[in-house]
């Protein structure tokens, strides 16, 4: 194998560099996943759903209308298929619980009734429980972030984990608590 000297000393330069200029942007979308990772995350499936809808309004109504009545046709299907996904979301995840559901009891119990019925069971609980599942997944992921970040600052470790676990949890509580007040 060729050996260049100096590349992997380059490349590890390269690569600490960058995780210190993203270690900030870490730390700022860590804390914001932490404290309203759910809302960001029906906020980005609304934009993402409304952006699709939109394209796709505009796209089929141009020839036939033209353009004027495109772009209003444009921006109502933005507006409704966005609104469409973010009610979606709580069916999505009701299904993708019930498959993961079914197919944990299927490998535990071998019998597929089982399954069916673990499966039916997680659906119905995904769909009741999203919000508080969005609210602990998305503490965890910013928690996370937050670590990498102070790592990357070249903040010692036991810190970092401490800060990341507090934040986490901070973030995970006070989301948990903006659901009970609804």
């Amino acid at each position: 194998m060729l050996q260049i000297p100096g590349v992997e000393e380059f490349i590890f330069a390269v690569v600490s560099n960058v995780l210190h200029l993203i270690a900030p942007f870490m730390l700022i979308i860590g804390t914001i996943l932490a404290f309203a990772g759910r809302k960001l995350v029906k906020l980005l499936v609304f934009f993402a759903g409304g952006l699709l809808g939109g394209a796709m309004a505009y796209w089929l109504t141009l020839n036939p209308f033209g353009e004027n009545v495109a772009l209003i046709i444009a921006v109502v299907g933005f507006v409704g298929v966005g609104l469409l996904c973010v009610a979606f979301i709580p069916i999505i995840f009701g299904i993708s619980l019930g498959f993961v559901a079914y197919y944990i009891a299927d490998l535990l119990a071998l019998n597929m009734l089982i399954g069916v019925i673990a499966g039916v069971a997680g659906f119905v609980l995904g769909i009741f429980l999203y919000n508080h599942v969005l609210s602990i997944v998305t503490g965890v992921v910013g928690g996370a972030l937050i670590l990498q970040g102070l790592v990357s600052l070249g903040i010692p470790t036991y810190i970092s984990l401490l800060v990341a676990f507090l934040m986490m949890v901070a973030g995970t509580i006070f989301q948990l608590r903006q659901l009970s007040k609804k």
